[in-house]
Parts: C-alpha cells; structure tokens; sequence
C-alpha cells in the first residue's frame, strides 16, 4: 500500500513516530546521494555493507503492507519476527472518518 493509500485511511499517519522515522531516514539518505544518478552505481558499491543495509531497508520499509484489511499482516508479521521488530511499537494509527 503507497504511503498516498495508507494516508486516505489514516489522516494522522503524518504524525506517527513511525512516519517520522521513516522521513528522516528518507531525508538523510537523499542528502548523501550524488547530486547526478550517473554515478549511484559506484557510489552504491563502494558503501559499507550495514551502511547499504540500512538504505536497502527503506525502500522495504516504505513499500512494506501490513494493512490487515488487505490480507498482507500474515507476511508483515513473518517478516518483523524474522528481524525483531516490533510494529505496535510506533503507537496505532487512527481510521479517518467518513
């Protein structure tokens, strides 16, 4: 689900700690990229492998769907015990009215 979904149900996602998280990763990420895309292949290469990881797991982490109306929690909670983590731990988004 795009973050543009998740927003259509969830008005106060903007205001999550896991949002949050998320953009300031985002942001960080996108000021130590190359100003050009040429040379994000070797860029990309020459990081250090936990620093790769790291970036690799954004784009996870933003694409990731654990709505459980969509029927995705089953994967999301596979993969969060696989790696430890703890998705509540963010605090629950609220449903937006209609």
């Amino acid at each position: 689900m795009s973050a543009y979904a998740l927003e259509a149900v969830a008005d106060d996602l903007k205001g999550s700690v896991a949002w949050q998280a998320i953009d300031a990763k985002k942001q960080a990420w996108k000021a130590q990229l190359p100003q050009q895309p040429g040379p994000w292949l070797e860029w990309l290469i020459g990081l250090p492998p936990a620093e790769l990881m790291d970036l690799l797991a954004l784009p996870v982490a933003m694409t990731l769907n654990a709505v459980p109306s969509t029927g995705a929690a089953a994967n999301a909670n596979a993969l969060a015990n696989a790696v430890g983590l703890d998705m509540a731990i963010g605090g629950r988004l609220r449903r937006r009215a209609t």
